[in-house]
């Protein structure tokens, strides 16, 4: 074996193998290093007798990494591949260095030893090494496997990610809230919900969704609503969400006007007669007069000037007989309401139709006189015009004859004989 080299693979490696050498021999080794600019000077020579046999080194096969083992699992380990061509192996040393620390059940003693899976939470890797002894008490190298191992499948409480709805309400309204939550093994959930303040409303729960009807507060009103998420074992932490109600308003009534079509009257023939409003009663609150409305309810048609507002006229009928004329008044107010129609009645006088003139006779009565003739001196009230009329009374009355329209007043203002008599009698023409 002289000239034998044996090279070192790395620079780490200070021990070098020898083989196919003769057993019982000795040989003589030194050592000498070189690189690229040449080689050292040789080491101190060191003789060295082999032994009668050559052991061959074990290979220790820690078998094939897996993955995805389930927590829990019993994992079976493989060594079989590992070996010794020249002996036999008496143990199988195998040391854990990473991972949550297992108990490798089966010893030294067996090529298929098993642990079983940790369960945790989180996923992990357990790494081992293993090393063979043969029966010369020779090691092998180091060889390495890894199990991937799953996290245990523990049921985690679902989580309420987001509740949200309407902030704020009015009295009557419908406020609706949504709860939206996770869960890591997706498990059903149930929602549950519960008012947290003392208002007391009544809640209308639909899957992940919760309603009520806003009431009727003197005050802003918060509400406050907690949600709950649950699958079939554990339950989410509860979130709240509160929405204020606003004060309420009773509204303002709104209720129709009420008119006033003023005072019924009494008017002469063909005279302008006023239809004057009392104006209307008010009963909603803010609000006013919008319109007035005068129509003709009955009697003979007249025209009615500005019907619309709330002073209107009209002229009266003149004809020879009486007239009952009826309006009514309507009002409507700024809200649109329209007031029940007030009723005024307004009768109308007939017209004095003059009969034409003719021969008419003053009746005189003259009492407390002698008989004999008189001259008598009359006052038209309506001229002012007097009048003398000569005549004999008897028996105590005469005719005297005059040409007058009927109704027509006179006054007897003097009476003589030739000695005046005085006197103030009234008298009119039949």
């Amino acid at each position: 074996a002289t000239g034998y080299k044996y090279y070192l693979d790395d620079q780490s490696n200070d021990t070098g193998v020898f083989t196919g050498l003769n057993s019982s021999t000795q040989y003589t080794v030194w050592v000498r290093s070189y690189n690229d600019l040449g080689d050292s000077e040789t080491s101190d020579i060191t003789p060295v007798t082999t032994s009668g046999v050559t052991n061959v080194l074990p290979v220790a096969d820690a078998g094939n990494d897996r993955v995805n083992i389930a927590a829990g699992a019993r994992v079976d380990m493989d060594f079989t591949g590992s070996g010794d061509t020249d002996g036999t192996i008496t143990s199988y040393n195998v040391t854990q260095t990473d991972g949550t620390v297992v108990v490798v059940v089966g010893g030294t003693s067996t090529p298929t030893p098993y642990f079983i899976a940790p369960t945790t939470d989180t996923a992990q890797t357990l790494t081992f090494e293993l090393t063979v002894t043969d029966d010369k008490n020779a090691t092998s190298e180091v060889s390495t496997v890894s199990f991937g191992i799953l996290a245990e499948n523990v049921n985690a409480p679902p989580t309420i990610t987001n509740f949200t709805g309407d902030a704020t309400a009015n009295a009557g309204d419908t406020v609706t809230l949504t709860a939206t939550a996770s869960d890591s093994e997706n498990d059903t959930l149930t929602y549950t919900f519960n008012e947290t303040t003392s208002v007391g409303v009544t809640l209308t729960p639909s899957g992940n969704t919760v309603s009520y009807t806003a009431g009727q507060y003197a005050q802003n009103t918060p509400i406050t609503i907690r949600a709950i998420a649950s699958d079939s074992e554990l339950s989410s932490d509860p979130v709240e969400f509160t929405t204020t109600v606003a004060q309420y308003v009773p509204p303002v009534e709104n209720t129709a006007p009420i008119a006033n079509a003023g005072q019924d009257q009494s008017v002469d023939a063909g005279v302008r007669v006023l239809l004057n409003s009392g104006g209307a009663t008010i009963t909603t609150e803010g609000a006013t007069v919008a319109s007035y409305l005068w129509e003709q309810l009955s009697g003979t048609p007249v025209n009615i000037i500005a019907a619309s507002s709330q002073v209107s006229q009209f002229d009266a009928p003149s004809t020879s007989s009486a007239h009952v004329l009826v309006f009514t008044l309507t009002v409507t107010d700024s809200n649109g309401l329209v007031s029940a129609p007030d009723s005024v009645t307004i009768n109308v006088a007939a017209v004095e139709v003059e009969p034409p003139v003719s021969n008419r006779t003053i009746p005189v009565t003259l009492t407390g006189i002698p008989d004999g003739p008189y001259t008598l001196t009359l006052l038209n009230l309506t001229t002012r015009v007097t009048t003398e009329v000569a005549a004999t009374f008897l028996s105590g009355e005469t005719i005297i004859p005059t040409d007058e329209p009927v109704g027509t007043r006179f006054v007897v203002m003097e009476l003589s004989n030739p000695p005046p008599l005085g006197g103030a009698d009234y008298t009119e023409v039949e």
